[in-house]
């Protein structure tokens, strides 16, 4: 709060802002009280040469969570999802494979979820991974078919969707946030509509 606040203050003083969505421009047009004329929206990249992997799609559905192993990046909605998809016939033998940080505030979340796909004997299908160095990260979005990182929050960018989406993943994102513009300019995923 006091960070926009003192934004707001300074915005007279600054010419032109950048804005790394539409929804971000939006965003901060509302808090810093300015005219959005006075923000470009300039799209986050990366460096596609950095995301070539070498390996083949796996051999059954594995679907990939890649950011913090917590409540708001909605872990918990995925791993219901993924309970779902396991009673359907077709894709019993789905994996999930979920990598990413933690701090101390997310242990029992993570407990719980672990609890839940050990009671529903599911546990063997999904494994977590805490090393997420970029070496790694790659050869994660090597062994998934799709990336799905069910954000409660509206997020401005959403990094590990233009990673994905470089190593020829496509995504299946909220339709908050940047991912509506994301999927429009990419075609790389399907958006659904939270709740």
């Amino acid at each position: 709060t006091q960070a926009w606040q003192i934004l707001s203050e300074r915005a007279k003083d600054i010419d032109i802002f950048i804005a790394v969505s539409k929804y971000f421009a939006d965003e901060m047009a509302q808090r810093l009280r300015i005219d959005k004329q006075k923000i470009h929206v300039v799209y986050a990249g990366l460096d596609t040469d950095k995301f070539i992997i070498e390996t083949s799609s796996p051999a059954v559905p594995t679907i990939g969570f890649l950011s913090r192993m917590c409540f708001d990046k909605g872990l918990d909605i995925l791993v219901d999802a993924f309970v779902l998809i396991k009673k359907n016939e077709n894709l019993k033998n789905a994996k999930l494979k979920i990598i990413g940080g933690k701090t101390k505030a997310d242990i029992d979340f993570i407990d719980k979820i672990k609890n839940k796909l050990t009671t529903l004997n599911i546990l063997k299908d999904v494994e977590f991974i805490t090393d997420f160095n970029a070496q790694i990260r790659l050869d994660f979005l090597g062994r998934i078919s799709v990336m799905s990182v069910p954000e409660k929050k509206p997020v401005a960018y959403g990094l590990y969707a233009l990673e994905s989406m470089a190593c020829g993943v496509p995504v299946v994102q909220p339709a908050t946030g940047v991912f509506n513009e994301l999927i429009e300019l990419t075609g790389g995923g399907l958006l659904y509509q939270p709740n």
